[in-house]
């Protein structure tokens, strides 16, 4: 009798076992990962190059006076999984942290129209300065990518603006919710910039 009842603990206590195992597996799984993604690239750098492009607004809404619009020449990028919401049904979205350089704006590619102090009339008197710098809008999306490079994920674009020949800091969180399997399987995330137009060219 006491046999049966050395087996049936022993079977017990092994079925246990495997029931917290399971569950310390489901929880692990479940976690966010609380590491950062970091992204450094200059405009030297081929990789760079192949993350920035122009979008359709742009080929639109092209300013014929400004024929070059100033380079991005650096990205830098902090970004991690965070959850948001409630304790009990929380999404999963990327917090980011983007460092945008941008170039001085070449004034021979600038019409003269934009050089010279302009005699405002429309809206009662006044003058509109010379054209320093620009603020150009722009479209950032993150393509998360897994461990053999390739993209399994990106985020729906974000608008931001950008501001020749400075170095600006954009910071927030990406609007859409992140796939618990995607979250699992991201190791590198790639910022991508789309130049969409010119937001302080001046009157026509």
């Amino acid at each position: 009798m006491k046999r049966w009842k050395v087996l049936l603990l022993c079977l017990f206590m092994f079925l246990l076992g495997i029931v917290l195992t399971l569950f310390w597996l489901y929880v692990q799984g479940s976690k966010v990962p609380t590491n950062w993604f970091v992204f450094d690239s200059s405009k030297e750098s081929n990789h760079l190059k192949g993350l920035i492009g122009i979008t359709s607004e742009a080929l639109l809404d092209t300013d014929p006076d400004i024929t070059t619009y100033p380079e991005i020449n650096r990205v830098e990028l902090r970004a991690k999984f965070k959850e948001v919401g409630g304790q009990q049904i929380a999404d999963i979205k990327l917090g980011y942290i983007l460092k945008i350089t941008m170039d001085k704006l070449d004034k021979k590619n600038v019409s003269e129209k934009y050089l010279k102090k302009l005699e405002k009339h429309k809206m009662g008197t006044g003058t509109i300065s010379p054209l320093d710098e620009i603020v150009i809008g722009i479209k950032v999306y993150f393509a998360f990518k897994d461990n053999d490079g390739f993209e399994i994920y990106r985020t729906k674009p974000i608008d931001e603006m950008a501001t020749s020949g400075t170095t600006e800091i954009k910071q927030g969180i990406t609007p859409d919710s992140i796939p618990q399997e995607i979250v699992q399987k991201t190791k590198y995330v790639e910022p991508h910039i789309g130049i969409s137009t010119c937001l302080t060219c001046g009157p026509d």
